[in-house]
């Protein structure tokens, strides 16, 4: 399909934009799969970047306010208005890319050829299993959680759970396993009474609190595909296929997301660096690579958890990662918010006010 040059107004970017600017761009668009840039000097297209490549360029790079034309390859792939459908076709085939930018003479864009209409790529269906820990008992979130368990704390329409698992629904997963602990019923029946179609969702019980990590060891695996884990106090707007291709592109036997936090030091930081034209820094900002919570495991490393003992991701991963297991970290630019503690739950409401 052709999608023309008026409905790729956000893909459109100077090459004087920041990484930063980019990715909010990115952000912007509405496609639910490959999202792209198209990158201009003026008029003329230079470069186009996917969502893939931002995400290669924030593993390496931290400094979001850098332009994005010391990032661009001088090579792409492009065509023009005479190239038939089928020639097109064929050229994404021979390529492996999902589109290619039709430009004129000038190289400035006509419109973008699509292999598929992005609506019937989200109708696909994927096997893996999507594990939600949510045994948690919330005690930074008292007394909002002495009664009701944490994910089913409202944001916005509807509780945090359902969020999760609507947004992994819409992308085409259908197997969910929620593990559950403090005042599992009142999840469990409130799951149940919403009687969802066309998903499977199972119940893990914790007698005892497990872990992060160690509620995966009671998992039933019915496939041998990568089992998607994610905490069920997480808010995201991640496009979780994105994460699956990246963790089986790069043979990962793990691969746990990131996110940048930014850090604000309140005070004049003594710089103790010679050679610096200042001593004390006011205020600086500092930004860390966090772990966000969402995490792929291939189903044969379950078996080095022990069953019905306490472990956390943390302990687990580094742990995978001493015996030389590869681990892959993966960026998640979306939008991303941990609900931990009240400050963060205001933080969610709002934003979600802000999107309605």
């Amino acid at each position: 399909m052709f999608i023309s040059k008026k409905q790729l107004k956000y893909c459109l970017l100077n090459k004087n934009k920041t990484i930063k600017e980019v990715l909010i761009a990115l952000n912007k668009q509405n496609f639910q799969t490959k999202k792209l840039c198209i990158i201009l000097d003026r008029a003329k297209v230079i470069n186009v970047l996917t969502d893939g490549d931002l995400r290669r360029i924030l593993i390496k790079e931290n400094d979001l306010t850098k332009k994005i034309s010391g990032f661009l390859n001088k090579k792409f792939i492009f065509d023009n208005k005479n190239t038939s459908e089928t020639q097109l076709i064929e050229k994404i085939k021979k390529y492996k890319i999902d589109f290619i930018p039709i430009l004129d003479k000038k190289r400035q864009l006509i419109s973008l050829f699509y292999k598929d209409d992005p609506d019937k790529l989200n109708q696909k269906k994927f096997e893996n299993e999507i594990f939600i820990l949510a045994g948690g008992r919330g005690k930074r979130m008292f007394p909002l959680t002495d009664l009701t368990p944490k994910p089913l704390l409202q944001i916005g329409n509807t509780t945090i759970l359902e969020t999760l698992i609507t947004s992994f629904k819409n992308q085409g997963f259908y197997n969910f396993t929620i593990s559950v602990n403090y005042l599992y019923d009142k999840i469990v029946n409130y799951i149940k009474s919403k009687k969802y179609k066309d998903i499977n969702i199972k119940f893990v019980y914790e007698k005892k609190k497990l872990g992060t990590a160690g509620p995966l060891s009671k998992l039933k695996i019915k496939n041998t595909k990568p089992i998607i884990v994610i905490n069920s106090d997480i808010y995201t707007r991640l496009n979780f296929l994105e994460l699956l291709i990246f963790h089986n592109k790069n043979n990962n036997a793990l691969t746990l997301g990131s996110h940048l936090y930014n850090q604000q030091i309140p005070y004049g930081v003594i710089s103790s660096r010679k050679n610096v034209n200042t001593i004390i820094q006011e205020k600086p900002f500092f930004e860390h690579k966090i772990s966000a919570g969402i995490y792929i495991i291939n189903p044969p490393l379950l078996k080095r958890i022990k069953k019905n003992q306490f472990l956390n991701m943390n302990e687990f991963i580094n742990s995978e990662y001493k015996k030389k297991t590869k681990v892959g970290v993966f960026p998640i630019h979306e939008l991303w918010m941990d609900i931990g503690d009240h400050g963060s739950f205001i933080s969610a409401q709002n934003k979600i006010d802000q999107e309605w």
